[in-house]
């Protein structure tokens, strides 16, 4: 069995946190190369380990109820990976419940398929660093200015053939604090 080799990243732009937030991830098959993009408007919620976890989350969402695969996942998130396999601790944060969201995820999956989370430095998670920042440039924003990050046009013409899976707005909403 061939592993399915996979990579996610997050960002929060123009600041941290508080700024407007993309996420990532790609599934390369054999045959063909899976893209998943998001974005979320600025929000007081909105931090870069949010959106590195909403990266990871589509991974997991996409292998949900799999069997007998090898699966290979990078990022650059040190925080997301040490505490998916077990090495930190989930303390708290406006990640913490998608933290908790993503393990349960994890463990499921380990049921039934292989599974290897490597941390790798972000140089070589370019690719999940474009579609996370492409996230955020699909937002439609005011002052697309305003954005740390410049796209040439060959980058966005790359782009725009990916593949948008949207996050369920369920996973949005395990971070926010519920208004009593």
């Amino acid at each position: 069995m061939k592993p399915i080799i996979c990579f996610f990243d997050g960002a929060c732009s123009p600041r941290n946190p508080g700024g407007h937030m993309g996420w990532g991830a790609i599934v390369q098959l054999e045959k063909e190369c899976k893209h998943f993009y998001g974005g979320k408007l600025e929000s007081e919620n909105n931090t870069n380990n949010v959106a590195e976890y909403m990266a990871f989350l589509e991974l997991m969402h996409y292998f949900e109820g799999s069997k007998g695969l090898d699966i290979i996942i990078h990022g650059d998130s040190k925080l997301v990976i040490k505490q998916m396999q077990g090495h930190y601790k989930i303390k708290s944060g406006k990640y913490k419940m998608l933290a908790v969201t993503a393990k349960k995820y994890v463990m499921e999956l380990l049921k039934n398929n292989k599974l290897t989370l490597h941390w790798i430095p972000r140089e070589l998670n370019t690719d999940a660093d474009e579609l996370s920042n492409y996230g955020i440039a699909t937002l439609n924003l005011p002052n697309p200015k305003e954005l740390k990050f410049k796209y040439r046009k060959h980058q966005l013409e790359n782009l725009k053939n990916k593949t948008k899976i949207s996050t369920p707005e369920f996973w949005l909403n395990l971070y926010t604090e519920p208004k009593i």
